[in-house]
């Protein structure tokens, strides 16, 4: 194991405010991942588990963490599984999507609105991931 000497720790207090807004950037700060928002790969979230909100919950994350959400909708109807689909190659968000998810990648068939589409079925609808 590596020891890290204590002078090269560096240690901050943070008070999170109280206000959404004001909360989601400054959490925004901590977790952003910079390789993430330079890639830029647009990712669409549907929520199809049948649990109110999920999607917005999992948008608010991946936007946190330096994702690019373009599109946060329900499904028409609920779906068993998840799904984490994309269009053209693999790439860095897709990977740390599916690391972050657990869902295994496959190829969309068909177009879509964005790059990746994350569908929240219903085995995910007690998830404590997001």
């Amino acid at each position: 194991a590596i020891k890290i000497p204590e002078s090269s720790i560096l240690t901050k207090e943070l008070r999170l405010s109280a206000d959404a807004i004001t909360y989601n950037k400054e959490i925004s700060h901590l977790f952003r991942d910079t390789f993430l928002s330079q890639e830029n790969v647009s990712i669409q979230i549907v929520n199809a588990s049948d649990q109110s909100g999920l999607g917005s919950r999992l948008g608010r994350v991946i936007d946190n963490i330096g994702g690019t959400v373009v599109s946060v909708k329900t499904a028409v109807a609920p779906e068993m599984k998840s799904r984490l689909q994309y269009n053209g190659h693999e790439t860095y968000t897709l990977e740390k999507l599916h690391s972050f998810l657990l869902i295994r990648p496959e190829v969309l068939k068909g177009p879509a609105v964005a790059d990746i589409v994350i569908v929240i079925g219903k085995d995910m609808a007690k998830t404590s991931l997001f």
